[in-house]
């Protein structure tokens, strides 16, 4: 990220809206402490779960919606989010983000190859900077594929209204110019068989699709830096798993036990760890795991 990485600017960062420090924010946090830089901050509420972590630090955190937070987040050169605004914005009652002007550089707190997001170009009044990924995959998905809800069920109408089947829910930028070649051969073939209007509203989609190049950072997530480098003896067959917000339910009809259950049944699976003498071992997610 050119000027940030090596100088000593005035950067707040946060997670979950000052309630937690355990995610790339705080591990992009303690980098920049090791690095001696003086001018990061984090920014943590009285209810933060992980405040121990934070206090060897206390000169670099500052309370949420204090008098300090509220200045400094006029001053800051860049802020850093990890799930969303409300890490390093003060609470604002209207309109919160034409307060400040501060570029945005979104760390990214988790894998969206495999949920749909609607971060686009234009989020946050346009004020993106910088867009993390932990993957050549996602970087791909970033540039080419990120839309606005709007411009996704556009997509999807002008796919059905001159029924283009082979779509389906993720259009990238080379569907949409693809779709946009077709609609124009159309057009000159017969006039009357496309609208105009579609043809520019297809040019604007295209126009709108997913963040410039230049503007994404496949730097990996940060949080893997703290994974312990631990030699063991044991060789398992590891899974270990995202979240859904249907998995997190209690009850026995939680969807998330029949995928384990299914897993552990697997002869196939059972069989190989046999063969191998592996253990197989699950790793979940803390939002699956019982409190």
């Amino acid at each position: 990220m050119k000027g940030i990485e090596h100088q000593d600017l005035l950067i707040l960062i946060g997670e979950k809206g000052g309630l937690q420090a355990r995610d790339n924010g705080f591990c992009y946090f303690q980098h920049r402490m090791k690095s001696g830089f003086k001018n990061t901050f984090f920014i943590y509420s009285k209810q933060n779960v992980d405040i121990e972590k934070l206090l060897p630090f206390n000169k670099n955190i500052i309370l949420k919606d204090s008098k300090k937070h509220h200045k400094i987040f006029y001053d800051a050169d860049y802020l850093l989010l990890n799930d969303g605004y409300l890490d390093t914005f003060p609470s604002f009652n209207k309109k919160p983000l034409e307060k400040g002007w501060a570029p945005i550089v979104y760390l990214q707190h988790g894998i969206i190859s495999y949920k749909r997001i609607f971060i686009f170009k234009g989020h946050y009044n346009g004020r993106i900077r910088y867009f993390s990924t932990s993957l050549k995959s996602e970087k791909n998905i970033v540039i080419n594929t990120l839309q606005t809800q709007k411009d996704i069920n556009q997509t999807k109408r002008l796919a059905i209204k001159y029924k283009i089947p082979h779509y389906d829910d993720f259009f990238s930028r080379n569907n949409l110019e693809d779709f946009y070649i077709l609609l124009l051969q159309r057009y000159y073939v017969n006039k009357n068989s496309v609208e105009v209007d579609d043809l520019q509203a297809l040019k604007k989609l295209i126009l709108n699709i997913g963040f410039l190049d230049k503007r994404v950072i496949n730097s990996g997530l940060s949080r893997h830096e703290l994974l312990p480098m631990k030699k063991k003896n044991e060789k398992n067959i590891l899974f270990f798993f995202t979240w859904r917000e249907e998995w997190t339910k209690p009850g026995d009809d939680n969807p998330f036990l029949d995928i384990v259950q299914q897993i552990k049944n697997s002869q196939g699976i059972i069989d190989y760890a046999n063969k191998r003498n592996l253990n197989i071992a699950f790793y979940l997610h803390e939002k699956n795991t019982p409190s």
